[in-house]
């Protein structure tokens, strides 16, 4: 009971069709509005219409019901690209057949990354195959899933896509999820293939570039090879947040054990070789919204400098709202590096094509900007937040979401605030940030030959980093584990912009101690990865559905999912596990993820009028939960008004579950 609720595979048929056909409508825009090479058209198409699909989709799921709204929006695509080629049509396409062999290693790594996922349930896993379902069923923008009080304040740009599957493709939402980001993860490969050829002009850019992609992370393990008092003598000074804290109660005790997180791989991954502000996205992967993030800004590489025409505009700009609701904080600094490198090279006097170019690029991300306040996601509700700040779209307990930070600060989710103050910690802040300090160093360096070039979205995302990493040193932000996301953005556009550098430094220089300090540079990069992949192929022989679901949860949820009334509110003992196995709501959580008293008081003592006074409809009830309640509460439950919809029953430890519907239930006087 993992893949498909009804158990047969070919119910993925329509979702695969729909997939193929905004792939299809993305190539033929892709080859008509930009002047992409035959080895990019297919892969660069590909990803172009999968984006503008997930953005028609989250629009139509506003206003129509989602099987039609996740169905018409491929067809829309391909609609598009056919009327887009005119009467030119998709001439010369078999050139575009070149990339066949980055076909195929996109199939290997995507098979590769869902099996992976198959055995991992981290990084979210409730969270995302909660909103999965709930868009699924039609929750479009999506409520904060354990609490319909407010939309949820999040970028589920990328869940969109794992919605189509289950809608469309009959699929569960764990297998869903896993299955959509195993396919955007080799994708955003793909496109770093193509970029890094783009730059280097050989294969071998390419390939380092993708692997780079992959595999570059910090480099914490480099504590390991210093003194061992070093680390010892500036443990009272760090301060362990999050999964970090959870592991050990010092740096110095964490770094030699493992890094343990619920849904983890059998064999845990080794703390040192994690990280606090880039992970490997060997790991990020399993979190989805990274990879379209990624394959967004790779496009934003690939598509504006082989721009034909103004027409192509509309498409950028929903490239761009995309990334706005996939992951606002790298939309927003590309589009703060777009702003200031066109106003610092008016970029609207002239005709020069770059000029043109920059204009065109500046005026996508500015309707994409307008398009974002509106379309549900994070800036959606950041900006109601502000337009109406009593209201619940504002953090909880009126603390500011910005804040000047000082004295300043490296910020890793791991490891804290790194005090530049206190020059004790500077070596820690290094290793954490690993080899894109260098990167930087290079990226910087070369500058001024990319400016001499008119290599504008090579410039746009260097000055897009310099912010992203500038602007966490300084600014604080709630929570403020999360602003080491524009630090990773700095980090990553770094460490990909350098890889050409080092093969050209490479082809120029044959000396030894060239080759040895390119070899010692991509070790210190990538070893991080090798590492992580090491501990995470160890969960591919084993298939976990996500947490707290168990196959009989999967046996209700074939029949369950979307079969309640639309208003439904289910009741469960735990907080969220209805939510993907109904596809429907539940009240049991603040805005700040803290259990309500009131869900608290029914968990222990719950009875049919109680539950329906709050608000609940059905009842999800498990064996554990049911023999540990009083006797007066299981005898409630057969009281007339309380009617048994569905049970299902195991021999193992599962015991039982039953769906109660208690519609017809009124609170006592």
């Amino acid at each position: 009971m993992y893949w498909f609720r009804s158990g047969d595979p070919i119910d993925v048929l329509p979702f695969l069709a729909t997939l193929a056909a905004a792939s299809a409508g993305g190539w033929l825009l892709a080859r008509t509005l930009f002047r992409l090479e035959p080895r990019e058209r297919l892969v660069t198409g590909a990803a172009v219409g999968l984006v503008l699909y997930l953005f028609m989709a989250n629009l139509a799921g506003r206003w129509i019901e989602p099987g039609l709204a996740f169905g018409g929006s491929g067809l829309a695509v391909l609609l598009l690209g056919l009327a887009g080629t005119g009467r030119k049509g998709a001439a010369g396409w078999r050139q575009d057949l070149r990339s066949w062999p980055l076909l195929i290693g996109i199939l290997a790594a995507m098979t590769l990354f869902t099996l992976m996922g198959r055995g991992l349930a981290i990084l979210d896993d409730r969270k995302n195959v909660s909103i999965i379902s709930l868009m699924a069923a039609g929750d479009i923008p999506v409520h904060f899933y354990m609490n319909p009080v407010e939309l949820f304040r999040y970028h589920y740009g990328f869940q969109l896509l794992g919605a189509s599957a289950v809608r469309l493709g009959g699929m569960f939402p764990w297998s869903a999820f896993d299955l959509t980001k195993g396919m955007v993860a080799a994708l955003s490969l793909g496109l770093g293939y193509l970029v890094g050829f783009r730059l280097t002009h050989r294969s071998i850019g390419g390939w380092a570039t993708a692997g780079t992609l992959l595999l570059a992370g910090g480099a914490r393990w480099l504590l390991l090879l210093l003194p061992p008092g070093y680390v010892t003598s500036i443990d009272s000074s760090v301060e362990l947040w999050g999964s970090a804290a959870a592991n050990a109660g010092s740096l110095s005790t964490a770094l030699t054990g493992p890094w343990v997180v619920e849904g983890g791989p059998p064999v845990p991954i080794p703390f040192a070789y994690v990280n606090g502000i880039l992970q490997p996205h060997i790991l990020t992967l399993q979190a989805g919204p990274i990879s379209l993030a990624i394959s967004i800004m790779l496009l934003m590489v690939l598509l504006p400098p082989r721009q034909r025409r103004w027409t192509g505009v509309p498409v950028l700009a929903a490239l761009g709202a995309t990334w706005a609701l996939a992951w606002e904080a790298w939309f927003v600094l590309y589009a703060a590096g777009i702003l200031l490198v066109a106003l610092w090279t008016r970029a609207w006097r002239g005709g020069s094509p770059w000029r043109r170019m920059l204009w065109w690029a500046t005026l996508s991300i500015l309707l994409a900007g307008v398009v974002s306040l509106v379309q549900g996601g994070t800036i959606t509700e950041m900006a109601k937040a502000v337009l109406t700040p009593g209201g619940a779209s504002g953090v909880a307990g009126g603390t500011p979401i910005v804040s000047l930070r000082w004295p300043p600060a490296i910020v890793s989710s791991h490891l804290g605030e790194l005090r530049l103050d206190r020059p004790v910690l500077w070596p820690l802040a290094v290793l954490e940030l690993g080899g894109g300090v260098v990167a930087g160093a290079l990226v910087l360096w070369r500058t001024p030959h990319w400016t001499r070039q008119r290599r504008m979205s090579i410039i746009v995302l260097i000055v897009a980093s310099v912010i992203g990493f500038i602007a966490p040193i300084l600014v604080r932000y709630s929570p403020d584990r999360d602003v080491t996301r524009f630090t990773a953005f700095s980090l990553l556009i770094w460490i990909l912009l350098s890889v050409p550098v080092i093969l050209q430094a490479l082809r120029r220089s044959g000396r030894p101690v060239i080759r040895l300090a390119a070899g010692a540079y991509f070790v210190i990069l990538n070893l991080a990865g090798v590492m992580v992949l090491g501990s995470l192929l160890t969960a591919m022989p084993r298939g976990v559905l996500t947490e707290d679901v168990a196959s009989l949860d999967a046996g209700m949820a074939s029949k369950l999912w979307d079969s309640l009334p639309e208003d439904a509110l289910v009741f469960d003992s735990r907080t969220w596990r209805a939510v993907p196995l109904t596809g429907r709501l539940t009240r049991t959580s603040d805005l700040n993820y803290e259990p309500l008293d009131s869900w608290l008081t029914l968990v222990r003592s719950p009875s049919p009028s109680a539950l329906a006074g709050q608000g609940f409809t059905h009842v999800y009830a498990d064996a554990q939960w049911w023999r540990g309640l009083p006797e007066a509460s299981r005898a409630a439950f057969r009281e007339d008004c309380v009617t048994l919809l569905m049970e299902g029953t195991d021999n193992g430890d599962n015991g039982f579950r039953r769906v109660f519907d208690i519609t017809a239930c009124t609170e006592a006087p």
